[in-house]
């Protein structure tokens, strides 16, 4: 998703995908310009997911 959509994400300090939010503001440019169907398959198996999700 980084390489695909940079001015909507950016590494966390924990190096996780995370919303680029700048003064309060999402840049969308690469979404907008996105073709309607999905050009690439996302890479899922880099990221855990939490299956325990007691509070």
């Amino acid at each position: 998703m980084l390489e695909h959509h940079p001015d909507l994400y950016h590494l966390s300090d924990a190096g996780w995908p995370t919303l680029h939010i700048k003064a309060g503001c999402l840049e969308i440019g690469s979404v907008v310009n996105a073709p309607l169907d999905l050009s690439f398959t996302p890479s899922l198996e880099d990221y855990p997911f939490e299956t325990d999700l007691t509070f």
